[in-house]
């Protein structure tokens, strides 16, 4: 399935978005704010709501990308893919998980009892969670024969019955679900040519999918916190919405934006993806105590507001000087770093 240069252009830009959300969800910590006030409110639907589209979408063009160019699949082609996917997703995941591991060995930030406990937080388990992105896409890979032979034969009936599963068990099966269920919905787009509208004028459309977007995360993650089956059902109805508001909003302001999607800075975010977890903690703190030294206690909620909008700004900003940095000068080490990348 052939893409153009405003497509490719587009998904480059609306990746880099992307990984900016993961960077907001994981930014959900240390909140001060009282239950119920607004700033609150705000966090909570802002990343635990909203953002919650970064990872279903993540996986769509995961997986139009991986059938794009596959009909079908044969003992070569999938053993020289299986070889290309350790350079880019196996080497990367094993690199970052030792790193941190190392760190927090180093600094006796986290104890291990044996060998066997550090191996398996090593492969299984890293202590960098959001690294479970790229176990579940390698895992995909490996079952990528099965997955083309379902959306192929299975065709829409295979992707309904994904789609109604996610809906409805997300809450008991959460990862695996929703990687298996969008990154088959990525294959069957390409496989099937399905040709997504861009937007051509239709503000209901774009009106309604944003105020639903933004709507059901707020039911979700406030009206139905504590009820998990009901906050699940509707914060996925929420990711559905935000799948047609994202991808029309793109299209109306890509006047505006198309620029950055040409930059240099875009080529960086896997680099920024892999680093952005070990280094925002950090970040957090320190913006959270320069604060300090600058208000009065009472002015604590104020600052937790601050350091939630800065610390993901900041902590792009880093990573992305870092792997500017490390390309310029260290070309090998970046390049082994990020698959190649």
């Amino acid at each position: 399935m052939p893409i153009s240069e405003y497509l490719s252009n587009k998904l480059r830009l609306l990746s880099f978005l992307l990984i900016i959300m993961v960077i907001v969800i994981h930014n959900y910590f240390g909140i001060l704010s009282p239950h119920g006030s607004w700033p609150y409110i705000m966090k909570t639907v802002i990343s635990k709501g909203l953002c919650y589209v970064a990872n279903p979408l993540f996986f769509m063009i995961s997986g139009f990308f991986f059938f794009r160019k596959k009909e079908e699949f044969n003992p070569q082609g999938y053993s020289t893919m299986l070889r290309k996917k350790v350079r880019t997703l196996l080497i990367p995941y094993l690199l970052i998980s030792a790193l941190v591991i190392t760190v927090y060995a180093a600094f006796n930030i986290s104890q291990f009892s044996n060998a066997g406990e550090v191996l398996w937080v090593w492969l299984a388990e890293p202590i960098p969670f959001h690294l479970w992105f790229l176990r579940y896409l390698m895992l995909l890979c490996l079952l990528s024969p099965l997955v083309c032979y379902l959306v192929k034969n299975g065709k829409f009936l295979y992707i309904a019955v994904l789609l109604l599963a996610w809906l409805l068990l997300y809450h008991k099966i959460d990862w695996p679900l929703i990687s298996l269920t969008f990154f088959s919905v990525g294959a069957f787009i390409a496989m099937h040519d399905i040709r997504i509208p861009y937007y051509n004028g239709n503000r209901i459309l774009l009106a309604a999918s944003t105020f639903l977007w933004v709507f059901f995360a707020y039911v979700a993650c406030i009206v139905l916190e504590e009820h998990e089956f009901a906050m699940s059902v509707v914060r996925n109805l929420s990711i559905v919405c935000g799948l047609v508001s994202v991808w029309l909003l793109y299209d109306c302001f890509y006047k505006y934006i198309d620029w950055f999607a040409r930059s240099s800075i875009i080529t960086y975010s896997f680099f920024i993806y892999l680093m952005h977890k070990p280094l925002m903690l950090y970040v957090n703190k320190a913006v959270m105590r320069t604060m300090a030294l600058f208000t009065k206690a009472e002015y604590a909620v104020i600052n937790g507001q601050v350091s939630y909008l800065l610390t993901p700004l900041i902590t792009v900003v880093i990573c992305a000087v870092t792997g500017i940095f490390l390309n310029r000068y260290l070309t090998p080490v970046y390049k082994v770093v990020t698959g190649g990348r």
